[in-house]
């Protein structure tokens, strides 16, 4: 038996049409925050696409937010925005790397729950294409600050003019170049590999290794070599295990095989391991079982990078790096006070940290 029509003046699902167009327009509300003044909105056909709508709803929708000022509608031309620069949250556009990154899904994460916490802007994540360093296919009109989140190593000349034309204040994170028209985040990488060579020499560590990346990144050389040199102070050898790496990343298969060859070649002479990038670890972790081997008690392990996934490895390991939340709270209040004129461009230096989960053991006699 089938079902009665809906009754008129009602729209899907029997609502009455102005009950659908009120929460429409609640939805377009917010998506309007993204469009400074003058800027044309979206058309009915987009409308209806994106959220589902009939035209008649689209419609009453858009004469709602017309009546209260936020829309302009022009006759067989389309809407416009009329949000004011106070009557909007300002939009941070955050451009990541479209390649899979443990450390960027978290650096989003903790942007998101700044943008949640806060309430104070609308957060806009764009991946980009690295190899090509291409960053069509999103409009930087909307954007009132920009963060472009990877590394610029490989960028030539026309990626560096157009980054000094961007009209909103840009926050640049990695390796790359500092000017005084733009925002440098940057970690105190050095203090990651002493950081790292401390704890293991606290806890009687002697002879160490560390699987760090092929060809070295500038970062993983100061790792590294802040690493080698605490260590020799304390008296600590170190054994360098070189591992290829691919966009700047080495994956975890990449790390087992190495270290299997390793541990195929010769018995485990070092007591700690330090991985130069947390998203190598569970391979890590997969050639120490596959050798009867465990952790801590048969070999101690830190891991640059204080990523979450870290948290749910088995067993948890102990991490040096920057906090994330921590990480996101500098970068949108440097952001917003540039917005708001308020400070001018600047290179912000975070200090990395210890997260001891328990992955180092202590020896009691040094070795």
């Amino acid at each position: 038996m089938s079902s009665p029509p809906p009754e008129p003046g009602s729209g899907k699902m029997g609502k009455p049409v102005g009950e659908q167009a009120a929460a429409l327009a609640k939805r377009l509300r917010a998506e309007l925050e993204l469009y400074p003044a003058g800027r044309r909105f979206l058309s009915h056909g987009e409308i209806r696409k994106r959220f589902g709508a009939n035209l008649r709803v689209v419609m009453a929708a858009l004469e709602l937010l017309r009546a209260e000022g936020a829309l302009e509608l022009r006759e067989r031309i389309g809407s416009f925005s009329r949000l004011s620069a106070r009557e909007r949250k300002p939009v941070i556009l955050f451009f990541h790397h479209d390649y899979p990154s443990a450390f960027h899904a978290d650096w989003l994460r903790a942007l998101r729950e700044q943008e949640e916490r806060t309430g104070a802007f609308r957060l806009l994540p764009h991946p980009y294409d690295y190899q090509r360093n291409d960053f069509t296919g999103c409009s930087l009109e909307a954007a009132d600050a920009v963060i472009l989140g990877g590394a610029t190593r490989n960028w030539s000349e026309r990626e560096y003019r157009w980054l000094l034309t961007l009209r909103p204040p840009v926050l640049l994170c990695g390796d790359g170049f500092e000017n005084d028209r733009i925002s440098y985040l940057t970690q105190q990488e050095y203090m990651n590999g002493i950081l790292a060579a401390r704890h293991f020499l606290e806890r009687g560590h002697r002879r160490l290794a560390m699987i760090r990346s092929m060809p070295p990144r500038q970062c993983s050389r100061r790792r590294a070599d802040s690493f080698r040199q605490e260590a020799a102070f304390g008296g600590a050898a170190v054994e360098m295990l070189d591992c290829h790496a691919e966009n700047g990343e080495y994956p975890p298969e990449c790390a087992a095989e190495l270290l299997d060859a390793r541990l195929n070649r010769a018995p485990c002479d070092f007591t700690g391991l330090l991985i130069d990038t947390a998203g190598a670890a569970p391979g890590v972790l997969e050639a120490l079982h596959a050798h009867g081997l465990n952790i801590p008690g048969d070999l101690s392990c830190i891991v640059i990078d204080n990523l979450t996934q870290l948290d749910r490895s088995n067993p948890p390991l102990t991490a040096v790096g920057v906090d994330f939340t921590e990480l996101a709270e500098c970068m949108v209040h440097h952001l917003l006070d540039r917005i708001h004129g308020r400070c001018a461009p600047a290179v912000l230096e975070l200090a990395p940290r210890l997260f001891d989960r328990g992955s180092v053991r202590k020896i009691r006699e040094f070795l």
